[in-house]
């Protein structure tokens, strides 16, 4: 709880099952590290943990991150997503909602059936990622890159899609839900 991990190397580190209450990863090289059923309790800003700048290239996670500060991390590569094969006690899935995560590098990763509800993601490179089934409801994606990005079944009710790029080479957008609800 509240541990200072800013610039620290974790790189391939296994933090499953850990408590980040009030961790501060900020700039910290996470690149290839494990983090599955990752639990932040409570609500208050301190007890938030920041992964500000970190490098999180590749990681693998299923965490619970509302509100959690992500912003200029790198997550290209990431599996964040939901893997069906390995959910024989009910679906854990990853919660961003309310994540800033402006000027994120998702470009590549998986994040299908997370819950992304309300969620900073101005500015980011989204290209080639998958968004399958991701609760978008409100999030902010204004001048991000989603060029390849694949909504197929997102929920889009509220999306700002202001100065998007490459929304046109976007897939799935055809069967996203309330993609007619959409800010442009």
């Amino acid at each position: 709880m509240n541990s200072d991990l800013r610039g620290g190397n974790l790189r391939k580190a296994n933090l499953n099952g850990a408590w980040l209450m009030g961790a501060n990863f900020s700039g910290a090289d996470l690149s290839g590290a494990s983090l599955l059923s990752v639990v932040v309790l409570g609500g208050a800003v301190k007890e938030r943990p920041t992964f500000a700048g970190a490098n999180m290239r590749g990681v693998r996670m299923i965490a619970d991150l509302p509100n959690a500060d992500l912003a200029g991390a790198d997550l290209s590569e990431a599996r964040i997503g939901v893997n069906i094969r390995n959910q024989g006690m009910g679906q854990m899935r990853t919660d961003l909602s309310g994540a800033n995560l402006a000027g994120v590098n998702l470009a590549g990763a998986d994040l299908n059936r997370s819950l992304m509800t309300f969620a900073n993601l101005r500015g980011s490179n989204l290209r080639g990622a998958n968004f399958f089934r991701v609760k978008l409801a409100g999030a902010d994606l204004s001048n991000a890159d989603v060029t390849g990005t694949d909504f197929t079944e997102a929920d889009m009710d509220g999306v700002v899609l202001r100065h998007v790029k490459g929304l046109d080479q976007a897939k799935g957008l055809d069967s996203a839900q309330n993609v007619d609800r959409a800010v442009r």
